[in-house]
């Protein structure tokens, strides 16, 4: 009913819980979608196998050497959160002095 007493013309227009038709069909949808987005797989991480491990005076710091396809890198945690990965580096000798300097 109207606040000032006459008749309301005006209807509710939600949007309501039924799906809107389809313009395509459900196998052309899914091709389409497929098309769009594609089928992710999921690749298998590698985990880095630490070579050394160094920590800070404190503990709170840790510089891990790990051997990757092309050579070294060093891995950095802060309270055992990963907070940053070095380049790649050419000898083990080079991620260590790098994991080292890291640390201080």
């Amino acid at each position: 009913m109207n606040p000032c007493g006459g008749k309301s013309t005006l209807k509710m227009t939600g949007k309501g819980s039924k799906r809107r038709p389809q313009q395509v069909n459900h196998d052309a949808f899914d091709n389409n979608w497929n098309n769009i987005f594609g089928k992710k797989t999921m690749e298998p991480q590698t985990v880095n196998e630490p070579m050394s491990k160094y920590f800070s005076a404190n503990g709170t710091i840790e510089a891990l050497v790990c051997k990757v396809p092309n050579g070294f890198l060093v891995e950095t945690y802060k309270k055992n959160k990963l907070v940053a990965t070095s380049e790649t580096f050419i000898s083990e000798n080079q991620a260590e002095n790098y994991a080292e300097d890291v640390i201080y």
